[in-house]
């Protein structure tokens, strides 16, 4: 209740007849929704540990995609002694749960403990920090591309995964023909654990994609304390996320780590700092590529647009001259190269795919690339039209996102980790609405790839 509202009820005649009305049936609803809310959190943390019982029970080539090379212990973690019997139906279903009480706990979020949720959020934060590598093998591939450098002395941005067959990570990975597609930050950075061996890398990794992911949750936390909001709500739909937690931390990606970056460049703008803000996005871009589209409205929307561009170009500057300097020119076209095969790939479920299916354009429809490619510059064009007729640069970003998302042929869940801190901050309703729209559809497109044969 509200300060008014109880001073609005404080100085009305309490009456038999307005008392009760006024009074019981709010406080009420709030207790259902606090109980609801409560035991949602609590079957979330429950569903979470038993998904990771699930994973570390032994080899399931659809939940734990590298196990289909072998499940020694060290891939299994922290929970393998403890593991239940494997099974990808079990835990799926697990995931739809988990998904369901998300939506409970953000229903009823004004009702909720902050220490209990925020507890939550740290806990299984943790549980998918110790779970095996979940329903991907992209984090082998990023040893690999380490050790490619860090041990075997090859240039990852010049030569593919398969140029080391004989390296312990290599059973583990996919993708054997494509360069490194990841920014130069991420890939030295990498290179400094490649020593340690297979299974170091792998829980070191594992344990910097759970910490980001936190750092991020913690961003988000802040950054709506910077725009006067209740942080708990914008903090929760980030951090509750099931694809968040259970595909995105769970398979540790380095999405993650560019969204860090992404988030505290957004926060040290709402700070105050919108150069050092920009700069700081760029820095996330070193990481992986894919937040590029948040720069230009940064930019746009801020009071003095010239400072911040140069701030953010001389940042890109340096960092592509690091990028040159350690890994040579021919890294470019290696890069250039990898990105370019990975977009003319069609991921199952992706909204390309399905319009050719739906139209029957055949399930890799080339020919609505053209299209699509032009609707998307046309809406992120308007977009940034908005933005700079003073429309939240922020919530314009997430559009574009979602634009993006909408659009690309190759869509894998964990992308909607792009989208979701930037709806969090938007303060636009519909985005967030169109956020939990994303994580319920890239949810629904996982299913089949899961449980099918």
């Amino acid at each position: 209740m509200t300060l008014a509202r109880a001073i609005t009820l404080s100085s009305a005649p309490a009456t038999a007849a307005t008392a009760p009305e006024l009074r019981h049936p709010r406080v009420g609803t709030d207790a259902r929704r606090m109980i609801a809310g409560t035991a949602a959190l609590v079957a979330m943390v429950l569903v979470g540990l038993a998904m990771v019982l699930t994973a570390a029970g032994g080899a399931d080539g659809k939940v734990v995609n590298a196990s289909q090379a072998g499940f020694p212990g060290w891939m299994a973690g922290a929970f393998g002694e403890l593991g239940a019997s494997p099974s990808k139906v079990r835990f799926y279903v697990l995931l739809l749960t988990m998904a369901a009480c998300y939506f409970v706990v953000l229903a009823c979020v004004r009702s909720l403990s902050v220490r209990l949720a925020v507890g939550a959020v740290v806990v299984l934060h943790l549980l998918f920090l110790l779970a095996p590598p979940l329903l991907s093998k992209d984090i082998f591939n990023y040893i690999q591309y380490a050790r490619l450098g860090g041990v075997h002395h090859l240039n990852p941005y010049t030569h593919g995964i398969g140029a080391a067959p004989f390296d312990q990570a290599y059973p583990y990975t996919c993708c054997h023909h494509y360069a490194d597609p990841y920014g130069p930050l991420f890939t030295l950075g990498t290179y400094a654990i490649a020593p340690l061996g297979v299974p170091a890398m792998l829980w070191s990794l594992k344990t910097l994609a759970g910490l980001a992911g936190l750092g991020c949750v913690a961003l988000v936390w802040k950054g709506a304390r910077l725009q006067g909001r209740d942080p708990l709500a914008p903090a929760l739909l980030v951090g509750l996320n099931p694809v968040w937690l259970v595909l995105t931390v769970g398979g540790a990606h380095n999405d993650l780590v560019m969204e860090l970056f992404t988030v505290g460049g957004i926060v040290v703008w709402l700070a105050g700092r919108q150069a050092a803000g920009a700069a700081t996005v760029v820095v996330g871009l070193a990481t992986k590529i894919s937040s590029a589209v948040v720069l230009p409205f940064m930019v746009l929307g801020s009071d003095r647009r010239l400072r911040v561009l140069v701030a953010a170009g001389a940042t890109a500057l340096g960092l592509f001259a690091l990028w040159l300097g350690v890994f040579g020119t021919g890294a470019l076209r290696g890069f250039g190269g990898a990105i370019g095969q990975q977009q003319e790939l069609f991921s199952q479920r992706s909204i390309p795919q399905q319009l050719g299916v739906l139209f029957d354009l055949g399930s890799r429809p080339q020919g609505i690339r053209f299209p699509l490619t032009v609707l998307l510059i046309g809406w992120v064009l308007w977009l940034l039209y908005r933005t700079w007729k003073g429309t939240s640069w922020i919530a314009c970003a997430g559009w574009a996102t979602f634009g993006v998302l909408v659009t690309t042929a190759w869509l894998l869940p964990w992308y909607v980790c792009w989208l979701l801190p930037l709806a969090a901050l938007g303060e636009d309703r519909r985005l967030r609405i169109a956020a939990l729209v994303a994580t319920v559809y890239l949810i629904w497109a996982r299913t089949p790839v899961i449980l099918g044969g």
